[in-house]
């Protein structure tokens, strides 16, 4: 069975440690696939978006821009399965979102 694991990064954080979350994530991993062997996991790489120290004038490029541009996947494929954020979103049909939103509690 397939199994992802989903990871985001607070949007003002810079490129190093954008890609030290990545070597963290990557070694837990790594010792998840080495302890259980049910699943197959996967990490889904999400874009890398609005780098501060590199800024363009067009800043719809920055919005989504995939760990190809910096990284060969098939290099870190070498130590973890990886998959871009795209890729992984056109084999799914529904998502679901969790998330702690105040504005969605009623209070008595």
């Amino acid at each position: 069975m397939h199994s992802y694991i989903l990871y985001d990064i607070n949007p003002p954080e810079g490129f190093n440690l954008r890609r030290d979350v990545y070597v963290r994530l990557a070694v837990f991993l790594k010792r998840l696939i080495e302890r259980d062997k049910e699943y197959q996991w996967q990490l889904v790489l999400p874009p890398w978006g609005n780098l501060y120290h590199w800024q363009r004038q067009n800043t719809e490029f920055q919005k989504y821009i995939f760990w190809n541009t910096f990284f060969d996947i098939t290099s870190l494929q070498r130590y973890i399965p990886v998959i871009e954020m795209y890729k992984f979103l056109e084999g799914i049909n529904f998502i679901f979102f969790i998330r702690n939103d105040s504005k969605n509690f009623i209070d008595d």
